[in-house]
């Protein structure tokens, strides 16, 4: 047993290697089986296609690969599960009388994926999705029953490692909504708030406001904080156009002060209903943002529908603008399609002044980035 299924793009499927796995495991004793669940990356072959499927794994497999030789010493053999199941399996048939192997060295090999999945989480998910979602790791061990083929052992092993997973993944979420239910009544949630600067003047035209978790805690992180909550409160009946008037009020601002970001998370099932909702604040004042335009279909499908008075146009658009006639190109038709529908364009992501200028000579209203510096709080008088 090679290991050879863990090079990118030819890893072997369980179907594959089972008699191999099987017969190593009657010759060993023992067998240990690394479960990794990959399912949430199925959609990278749906929008993309099988071949970058097939990249994403194989980059996975290479993690898990370095893995096993940072603590096994060699490579062990990699399989992605039977009928397309989106899972990798890593085999590691042992000697029993190896009496550290089940309680140090298979949790600590699943720790150095854990550890090698975060550090490299970009390597896998790029450049198909934004970020890596969640991917449960678990691990079984077993002894082999000479009652029993081995075969059927294997497959129980398997089924083990799997629920193994599941555990671990239900174990972290009620541990992260612990976390966040604390945070929530111990009022640990604090804005930060980003420049939208005028790309003509440089002179900030206003803020965006975050949210943020407790500095130091795992909700700090916004990419985890709103993976625990969804905040589509437009649709909240405490979240009343006169409730939140009067809220303004308060803080000596008017609806025409404020503007709702539509986010790329936000799933709009129904664009008629969303439409009456945005009329009824409209009516009063606020304004609409529709975030990281360009992202996808679903975007440009929401700008004709929603007609929102902003449009952010996705970073991927706006980085290296100054030198990239394609960029130029289509943020000029992103500002036609704006001008047509009476709406303003801020270019996400800016990174350096050459970016701004760029925007500016093609007549984009808005630039917001870490040019500008990252989000933090807003000091007296800003």
């Amino acid at each position: 047993m090679d290991g050879s299924g863990s090079h990118r793009g030819a890893v072997a499927t369980v179907a594959d290697l089972l008699a191999e796995i099987a017969a190593a495991f009657t010759r060993q004793g023992a067998l240990g089986v690394l479960y990794v669940d990959c399912s949430s990356l199925d959609e990278v072959e749906r929008r993309y296609g099988e071949e970058a499927h097939a990249r994403s794994l194989g980059t996975l497999a290479e993690i898990i690969g370095g893995a096993c030789l940072e603590v096994l010493g060699k490579r062990e053999p990699l399989a992605r599960g039977e009928m397309g199941r989106g899972e990798l399996l890593c085999f590691i048939p042992r000697d029993p009388k190896d009496v550290e192997f089940h309680s140090k060295v298979l949790p600590a090999l699943e720790r150095a994926v854990r550890e090698r999945l975060a550090r490299n989480a970009q390597r896998v998910a790029y450049p198909y999705l934004r970020r890596l979602p969640v991917l449960p790791i678990g691990g079984a061990y077993t002894l082999r029953n000479p009652l029993l083929a081995a075969l059927t052992q294997v497959r129980d092993a398997i089924d083990g490692a799997r629920a193994d997973a599941d555990l671990n993944a239900r174990l972290v979420y009620r541990a992260q909504r612990r976390d966040f239910i604390d945070v929530l009544l111990q009022g640990r949630l604090h804005s930060v708030y980003e420049p939208v600067v005028d790309a003509k003047t440089l002179t900030v035209y206003g803020y965006e406001a975050l949210v943020r978790g407790a500095d130091g805690s795992g909700l700090a992180s916004p990419a985890q904080l709103f993976g625990d909550i969804r905040p589509t409160a437009i649709h909240d009946p405490n979240f009343q156009p006169d409730a939140l008037t009067r809220t303004l009020e308060g803080c000596g601002l008017a609806p025409g002060d404020v503007v709702f970001e539509i986010s790329e998370q936000e799933s709009i099932d129904n664009y008629a209903i969303f439409r009456e909702a945005r009329d009824n604040y409209g009516k009063l004042g606020f304004q609409f943002a529709l975030d990281d335009t360009g992202a996808g279909y679903a975007s440009l499908e929401a700008v004709l529908e929603l007609t929102p008075e902003f449009i952010k146009v996705d970073r991927a658009f706006v980085k290296g603008i100054d030198q990239d006639s394609a960029r130029q190109n289509m943020l000029r038709a992103f500002q036609t399609i704006a001008l047509d529908m009476n709406a303003r364009i801020i270019g996400e992501g800016l990174d350096t002044l050459e970016e701004l200028r760029t925007l500016g000579e093609l007549g984009i209203q808005f630039g917001q980035g870490w040019l500008f510096g990252k989000p933090a709080p807003l000091r007296a008088g800003e």
